[in-house]
């Protein structure tokens, strides 16, 4: 899956190939797919607040698919589950592009 058209990503198979032993692991990613997946990240961290979530309904799939739907009951834990993945998102981001 090297050249990926990421018109054709499953938001749902990347979660799946990223998962292991339970936790996210996003260095089984091509560099197109933690791109695609950044994004989806960084929209849900400006576009969807955890403390009053009433666009919910939009982020749903996203939020689930991430495993965050319990935290939500949280929105500290939420939000620092949150930008934990997108730490290691980026980290992997950054150590492919040298």
């Amino acid at each position: 899956m090297q050249n990926t058209n990421l018109e054709s990503i499953s938001f749902s198979d990347l979660l799946t190939k990223s998962q292991g032993q339970g936790e996210n692991n996003f260095s089984n990613l091509t560099l197109s797919e933690l791109n695609y997946l950044d994004l989806k990240l960084k929209d849900l961290c400006l576009n969807f607040d955890p403390f009053n979530p009433i666009n919910l309904k939009n982020y749903a799939l996203t939020i689930d698919g991430l495993g965050l739907t319990l935290s939500l009951k949280n929105p500290f834990e939420f939000s620092n589950k949150l930008l934990r993945m997108l730490d290691q998102i980026e980290a992997g981001l950054k150590a492919r592009s040298h």
